[in-house]
């Protein structure tokens, strides 16, 4: 019944959106959010606990708790506007995300063999996918599906939407390959980590396993390799930054940890939208530390 009520909200409130004033969805946001916050107990005791073991603030203080309260909302808010995004006309969604860095992807998309996409879980980042495959970009997304598979058919029709495919974690890599045989744009998450890893890296101060796949997937193809990350602006706006492609050189752990390095920076320029609650997250640091 749980899982039926779970979706049943999700369903209702992407009705809900198409018919409200978008004027107050950021009121919206910040209600719910901390809303969230007071109710999600388990979660805001992760949140806290991560961001004072790896940004160095009093545990429970202040600043750290201003810090998971937006967390909180800026999460609720990734939801809102995906659902949102299924009312908007895609002139709308262009005008709202903005891009830098096209002409690399561009050049890299040129060379016939595909792309690697890597990012974490920061900012709005499903909007990268819907964002860049309104615009002509043939984009495929790897998940960890949702172990309610209502709520995963929600977010799947979404993504089928706009045309964005969607590839499922636990699967053969045969169906990675073809994507990108076809020229198409593979989307990864290193903050994803593999259950088992020969090769750790720091990652906000703690060795972590790294998950090789990325590189070990364009090394092995001779797909190109981009880093993209996407950052809210303000309550409608994002900015969605392409970056220069990795040059596949020396062995997987090293190309791996340059990535990992990247993406940490990315996300201390705004640590507010990152995924602090996770919870593999902070139960693999904490048994690493």
């Amino acid at each position: 019944m749980g899982k039926l009520i779970n979706a049943r909200l999700l369903s209702g409130l992407k009705i809900i959106i198409g018919h409200l004033p978008t004027s107050i969805f950021p009121v919206i946001a910040r209600g719910v959010g901390n809303t969230l916050y007071v109710i999600l107990r388990k979660k805001r005791s992760l949140a806290l606990q991560a961001i004072h073991q790896v940004l160095s603030l009093p545990d429970g203080g202040k600043e750290a708790q201003r810090l998971v309260r937006e967390n909180f909302c800026h999460m609720y808010m990734v939801i809102q506007e995906i659902f949102e995004c299924c009312y908007l006309s895609p002139a709308e969604i262009m005008k709202r995300v903005e891009v830098l860095g096209l002409e690399d992807l561009d050049s890299a998309l040129a060379r016939g063999k595909g792309v690697v996409c890597v990012s974490v879980h920061l900012g709005n980042f499903p909007l990268i996918a819907i964002r860049l495959a309104i615009s002509g970009y043939p984009f495929n997304v790897l998940v960890r599906g949702e172990k309610d598979d209502k709520v995963e058919d929600i977010f799947s029709q979404v993504r089928q939407k706009f045309g964005i495919k969607t590839l499922y974690r636990g699967q053969s890599y045969h169906p990675l390959v073809r994507a990108l045989k076809r020229n198409e744009i593979l989307w990864l998450f290193l903050d994803q980590f593999p259950r088992k890893s020969e090769i750790q890296a720091e990652f906000f101060g703690s060795p972590f396993p790294v998950y090789t796949g990325p590189v070990r997937l364009a090394s092995a193809t001779g797909a190109p390799i981009i880093p993209i990350t996407i950052t809210r602006l303000s309550p409608k706006n994002h900015r969605i930054q392409i970056f220069p492609p990795l040059e596949l050189e020396g062995d997987f752990s090293k190309q791996s940890r340059t990535l990992l390095e990247m993406m940490e920076e990315q996300i201390r320029l705004t640590p507010a939208q990152w995924l602090w609650w996770h919870k593999d997250w902070l139960l693999k640091r904490t048994r690493n530390s």
